[in-house]
């Protein structure tokens, strides 16, 4: 039976941050303007490799993406029954992370419904949780007895050189502004402590024989694109040393991977009802397709 909170954990209230105006045409890694137009509305850094998308969206359209269909019949058939498979993968996400950081405090940004900072619980001292979805933050309270708090992580009054760890899970490549994100990261950091995520490669071998066709492509929710290069670039820019970059693959249902493939990428709905009548659509499958990528980085210790 799921724990129950006894006690409702104290907000901060959160101030109000200025917009995220952008200039899309200057690379968020580098600052370079020299860019070149790819496939699908993504340009590219010529001189250090970031690729984005070319697509203005407000903060409030942003998060509107995020509301409930989007774990209901948007990215996800049903993100609750997704749970067995997402376990696998925070799971295994956290186990690479054991060997760096265990004990203290830990934070996540993007919690959604609390599954993966409920592994954290049994790692870390405290946990405390962010996303900008109000159900799943209610979820993960009121279900698993977490600290998640709704908002804007960027908006949020949390305290610096606080947290030993700082993870988020494929959740980087929704940003459109990921260096104001780990600069704010870093300053929240413990020196010594460390930050651990994954994300998309867009280096990978997948991406490159598949192209514009790339399952991961597809702004704006996707709308950073990341090589292991250019992630390492990101994290030592705000003074984090890169402890350990590599591939990850995924757990998923056979039931959600269909109905992405084709009720959300082809738009063929009666495709995938005819593997759900016939019983094809049960189980999980573990795949690496070298697309993704996980890394620990750590804030440099005190002399």
């Amino acid at each position: 039976m799921a724990a129950a909170m006894t006690t409702t954990p104290t907000l901060t209230p959160t101030p109000q941050a200025p917009s995220l105006e952008l200039d899309l045409n200057v690379c968020a890694l580098c600052e370079d303007r020299d860019v070149d137009a790819l496939y699908k509305g993504l340009v590219k850094c010529r001189k250090c490799g970031y690729v984005w998308a070319d697509a203005s969206i407000s903060d409030a359209e942003l998060a509107r993406i995020y509301e409930k269909n989007y774990f209901f019949g948007g990215e996800y058939k049903d993100y609750l029954s997704e749970r067995p498979a997402l376990v696998k993968d925070f799971e295994n996400a956290f186990s690479r992370l054991d060997p760096f950081k265990k004990g203290g405090h830990l934070l996540e940004i993007g919690c959604a419904y609390g599954f993966s900072l409920e592994i954290g619980r049994e790692r870390f001292d405290d946990v405390t949780g962010v996303d900008l979805n109000g159900e799943a933050v209610a979820y993960a309270r009121r279900e698993l007895g977490l600290d998640a708090r709704q908002g804007d992580f960027l908006q949020m009054d949390l305290p610096e050189n606080h947290y030993d760890a700082i993870v988020t899970w494929q959740t980087l490549e929704h940003l459109r502004a990921p260096h104001r994100y780990m600069e704010k990261i870093a300053r929240l950091l413990k020196p010594g402590g460390v930050f651990a995520c994954t994300t998309v490669d867009i280096d990978g071998i997948v991406p490159k024989l598949r192209g514009a066709d790339w399952r991961q492509i597809h702004p704006p929710t996707h709308i950073s694109y990341y090589s292991k290069k250019t992630l390492a670039k990101l994290v030592e820019k705000y003074g984090l040393s890169v402890r350990l970059l590599q591939y990850i693959g995924l757990n998923r249902t056979i039931d959600n991977m269909l109905y992405g493939i084709f009720v959300l990428i082809q738009k063929r709905p009666w495709i995938y009802n005819v593997f759900k009548k016939l019983g094809l659509n049960r189980g999980t499958l573990y795949l690496n397709l070298y697309d993704m990528v996980l890394i620990v980085a750590q804030k440099q210790p005190k002399a």
